[in-house]
């Protein structure tokens, strides 16, 4: 079975992806879907492709009743998007997608850093739209 088919058979409307391995200029294609993609600028110098990055896939008939903007990328490996209702503006929702490299990696991520942007960011975006 491929990607498609299991996007088909599950028929997902938005996907986070994380540790997409992509380079800034990759894309991820499934059939029905349009990226969205916060990668790595750079790769370590010893290693064989880009690590990390994140992204969201979201599958193109939410377009019919939601406007997806950027609403934040500025922080490696977290990435924000926000969805709005296109008949009623004031109906929005902030979704996140976000990846935390291991102890060990050659990405060295201080988690406690990592965390405590994620937090704030998570306040921030809170009281976005009305649920």
């Amino acid at each position: 079975m491929s990607i498609t088919d299991c996007f088909s058979y599950l028929n997902l409307d938005i996907v986070g992806v994380a540790e997409t391995h992509l380079s800034p200029h990759d894309s991820l294609e499934i059939d029905g879907y349009k990226w969205y993609s916060h990668p790595r600028q750079s790769k370590h110098r010893h290693a064989k492709c880009f690590s990390g990055g994140v992204g969201f896939l979201v599958k193109n008939t939410i377009f019919d009743s939601f406007q997806v903007n950027l609403l934040n990328d500025s922080e490696i490996d977290i990435l924000w998007l926000k969805l709005t209702n296109i008949k009623n503006p004031e109906i929005s929702y902030p979704i996140c997608v976000c990846y935390l490299p291991p102890d060990g990696s050659s990405s060295n991520v201080n988690a406690c850093d990592f965390f405590d942007t994620l937090l704030t960011q998570i306040y921030e975006y809170q009281h976005i739209g009305t649920y």
